[in-house]
């Protein structure tokens, strides 16, 4: 059996209303979906422009008696953008889950973040519309402008004790630095290889 489509509830409308989506319901799921037009990025080489590079999806499910369901979100992100756009994130109290990359060759070098949280689904909706008002809404092309270069570029992460990470040998120990770390150790490897990093000190 295939997946049962249903019209969307006057919730799931007001839902993706605030986030500025297109509402549908999927095995009575409400899915909030959308692109993020402003990134003209390139893959391979090429113009890339199906929907699989800039999706902005939400959705929520399983409401309980107190009006609050388990409500999920995932968008495209820039890499500049991570650290700004999780921090109001976790001020509403939502959890960031992932932070990755999904294509290898693109530019601008596009990420993706999934977070979730349970709460009511109009007050989540509300939450994430304001994390994305960090977000970029010029025209970012495939330029090296919005590209992370390990040479002249540093990454904000925090380390999980509220204390900035800013050089690549530090950012090693924090929590997502696998994933933007993978990015650019493959994009630049010749790089990497002339820069030092401090030896440890080892106590006894």
């Amino acid at each position: 059996m295939g997946n049962m489509v249903t019209g969307p509830s006057p919730l799931c409308k007001e839902f993706a209303r605030i986030l500025g989506c297109i509402p549908q319901v999927v095995n009575d799921v409400c899915l909030a979906t959308r692109s993020r037009t402003n990134i003209h990025p390139k893959v391979l080489g090429r113009k890339a422009e199906s929907a699989m590079f800039l999706p902005q999806v939400f959705s929520f499910e399983h409401i309980d008696r107190e009006g609050k369901a388990l409500c999920l979100g995932e968008t495209v992100i820039l890499q500049e953008e991570i650290n700004p756009f999780m921090r109001k994130l976790q001020d509403h109290g939502i959890i960031v889950t992932a932070v990755h990359n999904h294509w290898l060759f693109d530019k601008p070098r596009l990420m993706y973040m999934h977070f979730e949280s349970i709460d009511n689904p109009l007050s989540f909706a509300t939450k994430t519309r304001d994390a994305m008002n960090v977000l970029i809404t010029g025209n970012v092309n495939d330029g090296t402008r919005h590209d992370l270069s390990i040479k002249n570029s540093r990454v904000n992460i925090t380390n999980g004790r509220g204390q900035g990470v800013s050089s690549p040998c530090d950012q090693l120990g924090a929590p997502y630095a696998p994933f933007l770390m993978f990015t650019v150790l493959f994009r630049n490897f010749s790089s990497l290889l002339s820069m030092s990093c401090p030896a440890p000190s080892l106590s006894v």
